[in-house]
């Protein structure tokens, strides 16, 4: 009896004896919605309000992103070569998505993938997106997440927001490398076409100057 009670007790107090420890972490106000952060990602120098966005030597970013930034943040981050994995889930009222990035240089054999996570969710009636070194959703990133107020968007809109974002990046991205491949072309074309141009086989032989051959 005695050994069960004593057991009893070790169970109800395992959960406190491996809680998150957040008695030291700050608060910061990015776009007039607030975060709590660890004491190892907060700069005492500088004022806890921000406008759009918090970093921390890039070891830690959080940021509000309007659909232009979403647009080229999410389009990008989502559609990389260095995509390892991405996972949607929920997190204590606030709807996320999660994409680990390991991107290798290819100019690079012995460099490092880029290691980076980022995950965009719901607060409020905003989406932010946080991004850290590491591929795990840790608990201190959950805890910082979880800090900020539930989400009053529903899933369905969120998404939606992710995937129009996501398809207008590909469609710019899109019409953005045709007209590159476009101007390339007639650069070459106009080269190629100019020193065709200059030289010229006349009646009188060998010249050069104007596109007219005699």
């Amino acid at each position: 009896m005695k050994l069960a009670l004593i057991l009893a007790i070790l169970l109800v107090g395992l959960p406190c004896i491996y809680a998150l420890d957040t008695s030291n972490w700050h608060e910061i106000t990015v776009n007039k919605v607030n975060f709590k952060i660890p004491d190892k990602y907060f700069n005492e120098s500088r004022n806890p309000n921000y406008e759009k966005s918090y970093s921390y030597n890039n070891l830690l970013i959080v940021s509000c992103v309007d659909y232009n930034t979403l647009k080229h943040n999410y389009g990008s981050d989502s559609t990389g070569k260095g995509i390892v994995d991405i996972e949607q889930s929920s997190l204590s009222g606030h709807d996320l998505i999660h994409i680990y990035d390991d991107y290798h240089s290819p100019w690079n054999k012995d460099s490092t993938g880029l290691n980076r996570s980022y995950v965009f969710f719901s607060t409020g009636n905003k989406i932010f997106e946080i991004s850290f070194k590491g591929d795990k959703l840790t608990e201190e990133i959950q805890e910082i997440i979880e800090s900020a107020p539930e989400s009053k968007m529903s899933e369905e809109t969120f998404l939606n927001k992710l995937d129009n974002a996501q398809r207008d990046y590909i469609r710019e991205d899109y019409e953005k490398n045709l007209e590159l491949d476009l101007e390339d072309y007639y650069r070459t074309y106009n080269d190629k076409h100019n020193r065709e141009s200059f030289y010229y086989f006349g009646s009188n032989g060998f010249g050069a100057g104007g596109s007219t051959r005699l």
